[in-house]
């Protein structure tokens, strides 16, 4: 509903605010990063992750509450083997929408498996 709310621009003011309390709640209640991704549904998005507006949200939070961004990835590859994730980052490159997280995504993938 915030992802949706922010794209009409009658309703992205009340939108962000909205966000940003929800952001800072599962901060303060200390959510872990895995969580929030759950509650989020994100681990049910499949194919359609990297498009999905709640991962959107959840990348949000991580980058700005949450410094160590190897939970990220971690997080991500709990749900997804590397074969699936490295799939939805193939083609979420050919998106011109999607292309710079999945670019993102493959970088700090690839970070990730060297430590």
């Amino acid at each position: 509903m915030i992802a949706s709310a922010m794209k009409v621009s009658s309703t992205e003011k009340i939108a962000k605010r909205m966000e940003h309390e929800l952001l800072k709640d599962w901060y303060v209640s200390r959510w872990t990063p895995d969580q929030i991704f759950r509650s989020l549904n994100l681990h049910k998005a499949g194919e359609t992750l990297l498009t999905s507006p709640l991962l959107e949200i959840w990348i949000r939070y991580m980058t700005t509450n949450n410094t160590q961004k190897p939970d990220m990835i971690g997080t991500l590859l709990s749900y997804y083997d590397d074969g699936k994730l490295f799939q939805m980052i193939k083609t979420a490159k050919s998106n011109s929408n999607t292309g710079k997280l999945a670019l993102d995504i493959e970088y700090a993938l690839s970070l990730y498996k060297k430590n």
